[in-house]
């Protein structure tokens, strides 16, 4: 919806005041800063508020922007093509194993945004490999380690229908790692199909027992990851009772990954924002995300964002989600990227 620039300049100065002192602003307040009489700004506030950018939380109170108004203000603050701070590119992780190198930089988001980091990235399906080892970990299980082109590893755990030889999987790894080198494991499961169809006696002894291997609905979740929940704890931000109710929500990551595939399908470019009550998730309702996806070959493969208060530093933490999605688009793209 457009407004006009005075109430553009009204609402962005009540949400940066009430994202600075968490707690409703009144219209003095406002006056003051804004140089202006409170008789004056008082219509403007109660025309926005009729428009449904601002709300009073009592009668007495002072007002707080809306999910519409919040919304808007992160849209118009954070440009999709902005300069996200290239020296962060040089001294980032270079690579190793995806969790351990995702928590490093989750870590350093929500320690700079005072809030819970995030990453979801697609299934190791979809990621070009250079090498894949197999290896046994138990009686019907075994690790899948899949060593991307981009300098990142990724390891599955999963349980197997059968009790493989440690030499059968060994034997697997190396046919995938010399065959399929540079192809994706879904492309790779597409070329042993078709050459199972073309000449079966030839190959099916091969790669029936390695195709049903693949294709283990567990190998194919989609990861999420979180980091930095001890951020929650911070003065005037959410009692003890609200952080329990939230840490305790981020353990549904089946439903929680369903809300952010569902948000993907807008496809839009630059900072994402959903509150608690878009997720449908208990214990969610007083927090907000702020997230951004990123990119592979001009493709979404992953998010990357934060949960916090509704309430919170919004231009700075949108700004450092942004300058993250860019860091992760490069990681992926590229002639060290996805195929």
């Amino acid at each position: 919806m457009w407004v006009s620039k005075r109430y553009s300049k009204i609402i962005n100065q009540l949400i940066e005041m009430y994202a600075q002192r968490f707690k409703p602003v009144s219209s003095k307040e406002m006056a003051m800063v804004l140089g202006e009489s409170s008789s004056t700004l008082r219509k403007d506030l109660q025309e926005l508020e009729r428009l449904g950018f601002i709300k009073k939380t009592n009668v007495s109170s002072g007002r707080i922007p809306t999910n519409k108004a919040i919304r808007q203000y992160i849209k118009t603050i954070c440009p999709e093509n902005g300069d996200y701070d290239s020296d962060f590119f040089s001294i980032a992780p270079e690579g190793g194993d995806f969790s351990v190198f995702s928590r490093q930089i989750l870590s350093s988001l929500a320690h700079e945004t005072k809030s819970i980091g995030f990453i979801m990235l697609d299934s190791v399906f979809d990621f070009s490999f250079r090498e894949i080892k197999v290896i046994k970990t138990g009686i019907n299980q075994v690790m899948l380690v899949l060593y991307g082109i981009n300098g990142l590893s990724f390891s599955k755990i999963f349980p197997t229908n059968e009790n493989y030889s440690e030499k059968a999987l060994s034997q697997w790894a190396k046919l995938l790692s010399s065959e399929f080198k540079g192809k994706s494991l879904n492309q790779s499961i597409r070329c042993i199909g078709n050459r199972i169809s073309r000449d079966k006696e030839r190959y099916f002894k091969i790669y029936r027992e390695l195709l049903s291997l693949l294709e283990h609905n567990d190998l194919k979740v989609i990861e999420l990851l979180f980091e930095g929940e001890s951020q929650f704890f911070q003065p005037n931000r959410m009692d003890q009772l609200e952080v329990q109710q939230v840490i305790a929500a981020l353990k549904e990551k089946s439903l929680l990954v369903r809300f952010l595939l569902e948000m993907r399908w807008q496809e839009k470019k630059g900072p994402q924002v959903a509150f608690g009550e878009d997720t449908n998730i208990a214990g969610l309702d007083d927090c907000m995300f702020i997230f951004s996806h990123f990119f592979a070959a001009s493709r979404t493969i992953g998010d990357v964002g934060i949960i916090g208060p509704r309430c919170m530093p919004y231009a700075a933490s949108a700004s450092r989600v942004e300058r993250f999605s860019h860091y992760f688009s490069r990681k992926f793209s590229g002639p060290t990227g996805r195929s």
